[in-house]
């Protein structure tokens, strides 16, 4: 009986030793740094790419689309995912696929949408724009080509009011240069808001190790401004200063589209 004890001490703590071989030495290993894609335009890499997508695959003529094979070369470019030496591509898959992205939940309604964009635009009720936007699937009420479409509406609304670059006939309206970090950090916020809202907001995102979700210029911008304006911190007024302070980087009509298409959880669908 004792041998067989001995025995089997003898084969636990070979086993133990073979556990400790296989331990992990140095400190705990992070994710790696999403600093170089996170830092791409949101305009010229994410909008500009998705559209031509968009567009290709609403091609009436078959032999002009492009084949599946070549529209993911297009959107995830080999040389892009080279020159990242092993960063990861994190940021712009989960602006591109937001429907995958299990840590981040809107669920804020298209009509909810629509009524942020009337506020912050001071569109009143029984105003052509008010009634487009808050009726964007009356054919009556928009042209019948984007009925039923909030992001083309709201973009089709934003072109007859937000300045034109004069020497950009391809793209003429003036776009932003946000990154995609910055969207990102403008998407985490309105996925929790009123976590956001809170002075403290730090703790929210205390567990996260992604540099575009700790920067301190992030983490000042995501507080609101209802505090300051006195104005009560219901959802409605919180989704309306979310977009107030995403609009003053400047954002395009197509820049409008694609971020109101990944609050929809959209975007795939075009490609």
């Amino acid at each position: 009986m004792d041998d067989q004890s001995e025995e089997r001490d003898t084969a636990l703590s070979d086993d133990d030793e073979q556990l400790a071989d296989r331990q992990p030495e140095g400190p705990p290993r992070q994710d790696p740094s999403g600093e170089a894609v996170g830092n791409l335009p949101f305009y010229k890499f994410f909008c500009l790419r998705v559209q031509k997508l968009w567009r290709n695959k609403r091609e009436k003529v078959a032999s002009k689309r492009w084949k599946e094979k070549d529209r993911l070369e297009y959107i995830l470019p080999r040389r892009m995912i080279k020159d990242l030496n092993g960063q990861t591509i994190f940021p712009y898959l989960r602006l591109l696929l937001p429907e995958q992205d299990s840590r981040r939940q809107f669920n804020v309604k298209e009509k909810k949408i629509a009524e942020a964009y009337c506020k912050v635009l001071a569109f009143r009720k029984g105003t052509k724009s008010y009634e487009m936007l808050m009726n964007f699937t009356d054919p009556q009420a928009v042209p019948s080509n984007i009925a039923g479409d909030l992001s083309l509406v709201i973009e089709y609304v934003l072109k007859q009011r937000l300045p034109v670059d004069p020497d950009q006939p391809d793209q003429p309206y003036l776009h932003s240069n946000v990154k995609l970090k910055t969207i990102n950090h403008y998407l985490d916020e309105i996925a929790n808001l009123r976590a956001y809202a809170s002075k403290d907001n730090s703790r929210t995102t205390a567990h996260h190790n992604h540099e575009w979700r700790r920067s301190p210029e992030n983490q000042r911008s995501s507080r609101g401004n209802n505090e300051d304006s006195g104005e009560k911190q219901t959802d409605a007024n919180l989704r309306a200063d979310w977009l107030r302070r995403v609009m003053n980087h400047g954002l395009s009509p197509l820049e409008h589209k694609w971020l109101v298409r990944i609050l929809q959880k959209k975007v795939r669908n075009p490609l």
